[in-house]
This record gives C-alpha cells, sequence and structure tokens, in this order.
C-alpha cells in the first residue's frame, strides 16, 4: 500500500515492512519469519520492480518481527544491511536475544520453539546522525540498545519502531 509518494508499506507481514523507491530500493524492516515471499511478490506485482534492485535493507530494532526475513532477502542482490551498532551483535548472534521479563516471556519461550531466525552479519553499522539512502538516523534507544529512527527529509516521513506502553502486571 502506498502510504505517501515512493513510500510503500507491505502488508500482511506480521511486523514492519516498507519499501522507499529511490535509485532503487530500500527495504526498512522486514517482518516475522516465513514473508520474504510475500515482500517479494510486491517487489513485482504492485511495484513493477525486480527484487535485485533491493540494495539497501535498514533495521530499526534487532527483534524479530523487524529482522524475521532479513536473511533471504539480503540473498536477491547486492544488498548491505544496515543496523544500530548497538543491536548488531544481537543480528548476527553474537549475543543471544533477550526474553522480556513477566507474562510475555512464556509466549516468547513458545514463539522461539516455532519461528527460527537466521543471524546476519551487517554490512553498515550505523550512528545517530548519520545518513543512508538519504534517510537520516535517529538513535532512540529504550526499545532495545539500538533502537532507530529513520527520517526522509525528501517524503517528510519517518520511520521507527514502535513499542506498547502497556506496564505489566
Amino acid at each position: 500500500m502506498e502510504i505517501t509518494p515512493r513510500v510503500h508499506q507491505v502488508e500482511g507481514t506480521d511486523g514492519n515492512c516498507y519499501i522507499v523507491i529511490r535509485d532503487g530500493l530500500i527495504l526498512i524492516d522486514t517482518g516475522m519469519p516465513g514473508n520474504s515471499r510475500r515482500i517479494l511478490s510486491y517487489i513485482r506485482e504492485t511495484l513493477k520492480r525486480e527484487p535485485s534492485e533491493i540494495h539497501t535493507i535498514i533495521l530499526t530494532p534487532f527483534h524479530i518481527d523487524h529482522t524475521g526475513n532479513v536473511a533471504e532477502l539480503k540473498k536477491v542482490g547486492n544488498t548491505n544491511v544496515a543496523i544500530h551498532e548497538g543491536d548488531s551483535p544481537y543480528l548476527s548472534g553474537e549475543k543471544p536475544m533477550p526474553v522480556p521479563k513477566g507474562r510475555r516471556s512464556l509466549l516468547f519461550r513458545v514463539l522461539r520453539l516455532f519461528l527460527r531466525f537466521t543471524p546476519v552479519r551487517a554490512d553498515i553499522f550505523l550512528k545517530d546522525g548519520e545518513t543512508i539512502a538519504g534517510l537520516t538516523c535517529i538513535h532512540t534507544p529504550g526499545h532495545t540498545p539500538g533502537s532507530t529512527c529513520f527520517y526522509d527529509s525528501e517524503g517528510k516521513v519517518i520511520f521507527g519502531a514502535m513499542q506498547s506502553s502497556r506496564p505489566e502486571g
């Protein structure tokens, strides 16, 4: 679904996934595992583009609903993966992904039995204020150590991880 000119949200990925059309395609987040075909189909059928045009995958946090298809999608062309340096050890598997505390802990432990994540080493390690593919990185720690938002001054759009603020208990 086009949300603003040259910015599309790929619906049905059970997570976040956006495509920015510039000189090629920029993918921001990749949704939950098992949705790479949906993303590739959207690129071919809706955008009438080739998946090999994806030159950059930008990840806002390391959580699986943002990174679930990055390993598969990285293989479609000469694609660089970018993530904030604070989240890169989780993406690469150097550090284990933390499990939330409280009642959500059980849900995450069960989901790990069914959802497989393939670690990926990023090509680009971002810092606050850097620009990548025309998007400015804004470090917004809290959701994860390396949570980021990306501001697109051309399209007047900001991309970032969302978190519920519902208290545990």
